[in-house]
């Protein structure tokens, strides 16, 4: 079954999308409550200004999509997946995201307090800007990430691997824990110089 490709200003309440094909698709300020998005295919959506509460998306496949200034309240992704998404200004409050995959993708300046993503592979994901307080990435690999000016007060990154990782602006001593993180030299430099440290590379 195939979705509508351009909606704008509507607002659905306990609709039943499950299992629909959205490629394509385009909704722009609209309002899903208690919406079912279960195993769903979206790629290539665009979804602008929208809000989301209380909605299902378990088993859904968002790729390429495009959902900004999106907010998600109360919502289910278990076992969802994102890949190559551009999240733009989006927040995510009080979900559910057992099982949530991201590949890839634009996450700069969204909210995704408090998430566990422990364990996950989160390599190249663009975080600037993100507000990531309190998230537990607890051995979860982020090589190659941008986490500049990223907020990660309180967030967890014991054992994670930073290699690569731009962590420009970003107070990462604000996290609640870094033990055991791997990180590489310009890493290293950036922390000691968040403690105080006059750091002389050659030096004498």
């Amino acid at each position: 079954m195939t979705g509508p490709q351009m909606v704008q200003g509507q607002q659905f309440s306990d609709t039943d999308f499950s299992g629909m094909d959205f490629a394509g698709a385009v909704y722009i300020k609209c309002t899903f409550r208690a919406c079912d998005f279960q195993d769903c295919a979206l790629e290539n959506c665009r979804f602008a200004d929208c809000t989301f509460h209380l909605c299902e998306f378990g088993g859904s496949v968002l790729r390429r999509c495009e959902m900004t200034n999106c907010s998600f309240r109360l919502c289910s992704f278990f076992s969802a997946e994102f890949r190559d998404c551009k999240m733009l200004g989006s927040a995510f409050v009080e979900c559910s995201t057992i099982g949530l995959l991201l590949e890839g993708g634009n996450w700069s300046y969204t909210a995704l307090r408090y998430i566990d993503f422990s364990k996950s592979d989160l390599s190249g994901i663009n975080w600037e800007g993100a507000d990531l307080s309190g998230c537990d990435f607890t051995s979860a690999r982020l090589t190659g990430c941008c986490l500049r000016q990223a907020v990660v007060h309180q967030a967890i990154f014991k054992k994670a691997n930073l290699c690569g990782a731009n962590i420009d602006g970003t107070d990462l001593l604000s996290a609640s824990s870094i033990k055991e993180a791997r990180i590489d030299l310009d890493t290293a430099v950036l922390l000691a110089e968040q403690l105080g440290f006059q750091v002389e590379l050659g030096g004498n």
